[in-house]
Formats: structure tokens, C-alpha cells, sequence
């Protein structure tokens, strides 16, 4: 008989993937990927589970279901889960390439014979790259099991090569974990999320798939320093000292390789890997030999981009501008229209190029040099929004996104080709720091989304379209949102006065609701993040929540 055991598994509760909530405004079917849906709560706690190992006598389903229950001993390489197998298959079962999440019991039926079938009604998925994809309903996942009798006692001799979790026991396993890859420029460092069992061998887990590439929303969006096909030398990434040894190898990896490239993968994998606890540096090697790095340290890309404290708004109509938002005596006119107000104005990010539109919202208009440029015409503009390389983008006409080059002679308008876009009318549009992503918030006249999507650019950083997003999870009805860092997003619906910060590992933080909220501006991070409501009144968000602020100008807005 096999040997029954118990294992302790001691782990720190992560926040997880959760179906977004079905309320009015916000989707209730159908799947999509995510980085993440909101969170019961924010906070971590520790917790102890025990496993049960399985039991003499035990029936078919009960050895399965133990099996699907042993799933959350990662830490011990499933040592409690291969128990429920056979000697030779426990050999081989190879767990990693797939995680199911559930909320609701599966189901077990006996198929024929000794075969079985488990339904699960999963809520979401994570893929071998740690890709996350959440069901706005239960998606069923029916999953064959072989059972044969081992010494009197039933054990299975074949499952699918996946773990299958109970929400709760995901939450205690499972961490975000953030890759690195360049924008085209290679001077920014683009995150993108993924999903791993935090256990001793995440670091392998988070090179193996920094390897392959960015997730798809990202591709052709960013870039990689890695040579296209490299992979690790050996299957594993040792730590030793808090030093991660990454050895590559592949067709792309030579003694050729310029020291620029070096240094940039080793920027990349540096990003990755050091936010783990035990990981403080990376070593490089290249088929096996060490490398130098750190000569170049001007390769190390820009992360969490800063933005200044200038502001832009209006008074009176009139374009107007403070190096700080609370110092009324920095304040200079940049520009007074003639027969109209300015509204909705923007700033480019090197100051000295201003946008905003007339009050009906149908021009949007260009101002250089002190004269203003009327650039295009439509329907219910959305606020532009100004990217690094000096691109102003509107959203106009339901799903039309216009792109302008705000330094070009003669500036003119450009639609780009976003297909995915089609049937849903977009409220607002803002690029990152970075400029490989936007954020955008609209509606299908039912309901309303929150997408993050690569930005695709020609080689001479012109946009060209936007990639297929993912949705964020917003416990909200989304009138607008922008980047708060790299990794945050603040969203806000204008009707109800509520708005929230959504980390794109999920996690979401309120904010203190502001009735009669009309619009809210973003710079970097929460000190930047102003608010305005009907009557004109302007509040600063601070550690306590919202502070007024004394001022004569309103339609607040930074640069970009």
C-alpha cells in the first residue's frame, strides 16, 4: 500500500484572479484576456494548508478529487499530488504547462471502464507563459483521467499535464511576477505581467518565457535585446548569493554579439528577475562563459518614467500655464482664441506644443509658437493625448483614433487602421510614458471597457495601429483612464463621482468618491492626480484623499 501522508504547505496569500463582478455597465459573458480581474482585497496573509495524501480503499473519484485538492503543493514539486499516480507515471506527469481555476465543485463522471471525465467550471486559465485569461462566465474544461488498481488501491496512470485550483488555493500559490522588454527606442522598460506559483524555481519560469517573447498584446509594440530563438543553456536558473546565473545559447548568441546587446539583455533580465526577494544581480553567460556588464550604463532603460510638475489649463478661455500647480506666479497665457473658449487643453511632453479643443468638442486645434493651427474636425473628440515622439492622438467619430505629428511643417491628421475597435464608441485615449502603450475607455452602448494595447509604430516611430488589447478589470462604470506609473492605471466615472486605481497585477485601490467629478488628469503617480468638479472646484489626491486646491485656472491637465 502506498504510504499516506500529510504535507503542511506554510505560503503568503496572494490576491487572484477573480470573474469581474456583474453589475450594470459592466460585461457579464464571454472571455477575454487580462492581466487581471478586481481583488477581494488587497492584503497578504499568511496561511497554512494541509494536503492529504491518499487514503487505502479510496474510490475512483475520491482519488481524483484528492489529486485536484494535492495540486496546491508546489512548493514541494507536487510530491503529495504524484502520490494519487502510478510509480511509473509519477515519474513523468509534468505539471507546469497549464493551471486551471474554479470556483464552483467540478464534476466527475465515469466515462467508460476506468476513464473518467472532470468537468470543471473554470473562471479563468493561466498558460505555460503565465498569459492570464478570466471568464466573465464559468467556461467548462472537461479533462480525460485514466485510473488503474495499484496493489488494491486505485491510482491514476493518466491526467492532462495541468494543475486545477480552487480560487482560494490559486490565491495561495500563485504571485504576479512583471517581465521587461524595450520600447522601440530601447529607452524605456515596458512591463509585462505574468502569473507563476511562486516557488523556488520562478526565476527559470520568468527566463524561460522572457526568452520567447512579449505577450501578444505587446507584440510588434516592444522589443527584445534577446536574438530571436536563444534559449537557456541549461534548464534552470541557479541563485546563489542572490545572484541569478543565466546562461543562453542559441543561433543569435555568438562572440559577435556588440557590447550594447550584451549590456542590454543584460538590462532586461536584470529588470525581471531583481524584484524576487532572493535575487539582488544577474550573471550573464553566453554559451557558457561569462561576460562582462555594466560598462554601459547608459543602456539601462527608463523605468516608471518621471513627469514634471508643469501644468496646463485654462482661465477665462485663454491657454495658460504654471511650472507648478499651487505657484500662480509662474503662470504665463500660451494662447487666447478669438471667439471661442479653449477646453480640454494638452501639453506636449517638451512643453512648447499645445492642444485642445473647441467647447462643442468637434476641432481639435494645434498651438506652436503662439499661433494656433485648426488640425481636424469630427464629433465628440476625446481630450488628445501627446506621446514622447511628439504624436498628438484623438479619439473622434466612435471608434476613429487620428494620430498627428505636432512637429511636422504642415501637420496633417492621419486615421489609423484599429479593426478591433469597430462597434464600440471610445471615450478616452492616453499614451504611456513609454509610448508602446495606450489606454483607452468605450462602450458597445451595453457595456463598458477599460483595454490596454501595444502601440505599433514604422521604423521611424510613426503609429501605424493599435494592437489587440487585453481588458482591465474595473469594479467600476469607466468614463476615462490614464497611467498613473508604469504598472497602475486610474480609471473614473464621471456620473457617479467614483474612481480607482487598478494595478495591472490586478489589485485595486478606491478612492474617496467626488460628487459632481467632471474630470480627473494624471501625471506620475498618486501626488499627480488632480481632480475637477461642476463648480469648478480643484482637488489634489493626497495620502489622506482629496484636498482642495486654491486656484484660478481649472481644466488642469500635464504634459503628455
Amino acid at each position: 500500500m502506498a504510504k499516506l501522508s500529510r504535507l503542511t504547505v506554510i505560503t503568503v496569500s496572494s490576491v487572484a484572479l477573480l470573474a469581474l463582478n456583474a453589475c450594470a455597465g459592466i460585461p457579464t459573458s464571454g472571455s477575454v484576456n487580462h492581466y487581471a480581474d478586481p481583488r477581494a482585497t488587497a492584503s497578504s496573509t499568511s496561511e497554512s494548508i494541509e494536503i492529504d495524501g491518499p487514503a487505502g480503499g479510496a474510490s475512483p473519484e475520491e482519488i481524483i478529487r484528492g489529486f485536484l485538492n494535492a495540486g496546491v503543493g508546489v512548493r514541494d514539486d507536487y510530491k503529495v499530488a504524484r502520490e494519487f499516480l502510478t510509480d511509473d507515471y509519477a515519474q513523468s506527469w509534468a505539471p507546469d504547462d497549464h493551471t486551471v481555476v474554479y470556483s464552483d465543485q467540478p464534476s466527475i463522471t465515469n466515462s467508460s471502464g476506468d476513464s473518467y471525465k472532470v468537468s470543471v467550471p473554470a473562471t479563468s486559465e493561466i498558460d505555460d507563459r503565465g498569459i492570464a485569461t478570466s471568464f466573465n462566465a464559468n467556461e467548462t474544461k472537461n479533462l480525460e483521467f485514466e485510473l488503474k488498481r495499484v496493489d488494491g488501491n486505485w491510482r491514476i496512470s493518466s491526467a492532462p499535464g495541468e494543475i486545477v485550483l480552487q480560487q482560494n488555493q490559486f490565491d495561495q500559490v500563485y504571485n504576479p511576477f512583471t517581465l521587461y522588454f524595450f520600447d522601440p527606442t530601447y529607452s524605456y522598460a515596458v512591463p509585462d505581467v505574468r502569473w507563476f506559483a511562486d516557488r523556488d524555481t520562478v526565476a527559470t519560469s520568468l527566463i524561460r518565457v522572457l526568452l520567447q517573447g512579449p505577450a501578444p498584446y505587446l507584440k510588434d509594440a516592444v522589443v527584445s535585446a534577446v536574438p530571436e530563438g536563444t534559449k537557456l543553456t541549461r534548464n534552470s536558473v541557479p541563485v546563489d548569493g542572490g545572484t541569478a546565473d543565466i546562461d543562453i545559447s542559441g543561433d543569435g548568441i555568438s562572440n559577435n554579439l556588440s557590447q550594447l546587446t550584451i549590456e542590454r539583455i543584460n538590462a532586461q533580465m536584470n529588470e525581471t528577475l531583481t524584484s524576487l526577494a532572493n535575487i539582488n544581480s544577474v550573471k550573464l553567460l553566453l554559451n557558457g562563459q561569462a561576460v562582462q556588464t555594466g560598462t554601459l550604463s547608459e543602456v539601462n532603460p527608463i523605468v516608471d518614467h518621471s513627469v514634471p510638475d508643469s501644468v496646463i489649463g485654462t482661465e477665462d478661455g485663454s491657454l495658460v500655464t504654471r511650472s507648478q500647480i499651487d505657484d500662480p506666479a509662474s503662470q504665463s497665457t500660451v494662447y487666447t482664441p478669438q471667439g471661442a473658449n479653449a477646453t480640454l487643453p494638452a501639453m506636449g511632453i517638451a512643453r512648447g506644443i499645445y492642444s485642445y479643443l473647441s467647447e462643442d468638442r468637434k476641432n481639435m486645434w494645434l498651438v506652436r509658437n503662439g499661433e494656433a493651427q485648426q488640425i481636424l474636425t469630427g464629433n465628440d473628440l476625446s481630450q488628445p493625448s501627446f506621446d514622447y515622439l511628439h504624436w498628438a492622438w484623438v479619439a473622434h467619430d466612435n471608434s476613429t483614433i487620428s494620430v498627428v505629428s505636432s512637429t511636422a511643417e504642415n501637420p496633417e491628421p492621419e486615421d489609423l487602421e484599429v479593426p478591433w475597435l469597430n462597434g464600440y464608441s471610445v471615450h478616452s485615449i492616453n499614451i504611456s510614458r513609454g509610448g508602446s502603450r495606450a489606454v483607452l475607455t468605450g462602450t458597445d452602448g451595453t457595456y463598458s471597457y477599460v483595454w490596454v494595447s501595444g502601440v505599433i509604430r514604422g521604423k521611424d516611430g510613426k503609429p501605424t495601429g493599435l494592437q489587440e488589447p487585453v481588458r482591465i478589470g474595473t469594479s467600476i462604470i469607466p468614463d476615462y483612464a490614464d497611467f498613473t506609473s508604469d504598472q497602475e492605471i486610474v480609471v473614473a466615472n464621471y456620473e457617479e463621482g467614483t474612481a480607482e486605481i487598478v494595478s495591472l497585477s490586478g489589485i485595486s485601490r478606491s478612492l474617496e468618491p467626488l460628487k459632481g467629478l467632471t474630470k480627473l488628469t494624471v501625471g506620475g503617480g498618486d501626488n499627480q492626480i488632480m481632480a475637477e468638479t461642476k463648480d469648478s472646484t480643484l482637488y489634489r489626491l493626497t495620502s489622506s484623499g482629496w484636498t482642495r486646491v486654491e486656484s484660478s485656472m481649472h481644466d488642469f491637465n500635464y504634459s503628455g
